[in-house]
């Protein structure tokens, strides 16, 4: 018997609603606020958040629990996309703005983004409509300054001016948010350490990699497989570890490193070879960078698809139809299960 989604959605809150009272519904309320997650509320803990909040708003006047409600409906989580680059080729700065709860009211608004580094002048860097994300080159909002070689930390809020909401609760609010952290480097002195810190990735020997292999390093064994322009070095960036394995990043913390070699191989397949180079310590609103052995987080082949493989394999795999590549495991969400 296949029973209907929404018959499903009622048992299943059912059944989980006594592990919820007030307390925890406020708890992951403030959690939402400042990491926006869970993201979806068709599914596990979001589903249970947005059956339960429904129900306690329509059921009291609880004007803190409205306050945070609104608060929570539309997360706004700033992050850096490749958070150690060069001021030629710089990250980027992704703001998540997307609704995710849905209220009895109408909730939308503008949020001003601001930042400072340590104790200087707040400075607007974007502005953005609710409901939306945002992504813009660093150089393109930082200033200058704040892209000079070396490692940042960077302070971050978001004035916020909602465009209606019930009487009684504010139109404003400015918004503390996480604080944002990175690395410029170049040939000068004050780059020494973020430069060191990404050539752990080019120069760690492939046999730490994979047994299998030759005592080289990474950048040179890479120089050796087949291209499709030869002569091309890869290209190198850094990535959050986690988007290795969980490219949206949902449900994810972002705290380890990744140096990121692709290139592009014959008939339209892009090969990514992802190292650990070390992980970032936040202690308040500093970031400690901590180097560690690099170790393979992951080697993927994309064409239409993507599939991991074995980093030995890779120089055989790589030039092979897409059909012959490794089956890559299937990730499937729970509200795309049905219960037989």
């Amino acid at each position: 018997m296949v029973l209907p989604a929404a018959l499903v959605a009622v048992a299943l809150t059912a059944a989980q609603q006594p592990g919820w009272d007030r307390t925890r519904l406020v708890d992951v309320l403030d959690r939402m606020i400042v990491s926006g997650e869970p993201r979806h509320v068709d599914h596990d803990e979001g589903q249970e958040l947005q059956a339960l909040l429904t129900t306690a708003l329509g059921r009291d006047d609880d004007p803190e629990l409205k306050s945070l409600a609104i608060r929570a409906a539309i997360p706004v989580v700033p992050r850096i996309d490749r958070p150690l680059f060069s001021l030629a080729d710089p990250g980027s700065l992704h703001v998540r703005a997307s609704r995710v709860l849905t209220l009895p009211w109408a909730v939308a608004f503008t949020a001003t983004l601001e930042a400072r580094p340590d104790s200087g002048a707040w400075r607007r860097v974007a502005r953005i409509p609710s409901g939306r994300d945002f992504t813009e080159r660093l150089d393109r909002v930082f200033p200058r300054a704040w892209l000079s070689p070396g490692f940042h930390d960077l302070q971050v809020r978001a004035r916020i001016q909602y465009d209606a909401l019930p009487d009684g609760l504010p139109r404003e609010e400015t918004r503390a948010l996480p604080s944002l952290h990175y690395g410029v480097w170049s040939g000068a002195i004050e780059a020494r350490a973020v430069t060191r810190f990404v050539e752990r990735g080019r120069y760690v020997s492939v046999a730490r990699l994979d047994a299998g292999l030759p005592d080289v390093p990474l950048a040179i064994w890479l120089m050796q497989l087949p291209y499709a322009e030869p002569g091309v070095e890869a290209y190198w960036r850094t990535e959050w570890c986690t988007l290795a394995a969980h490219p949206s990043g949902e449900g994810q913390t972002f705290s380890d490193v990744c140096s990121v070699a692709a290139f592009q191989a014959p008939q339209g397949t892009v090969a990514e070879v992802w190292v650990k180079i070390g992980d970032v310590v936040i202690d308040g609103e500093q970031a400690r960078w901590a180097e560690s052995e690099p170790s393979l987080e992951g080697a993927f082949l994309r064409r239409s698809g993507r599939a991991p493989i074995r980093l030995a394999l890779l120089p055989t795999v790589v030039t092979a139809a897409e059909q012959a590549w490794p089956t890559p495991a299937l990730l499937v969400r729970p509200a795309d299960m049905t219960v037989n």
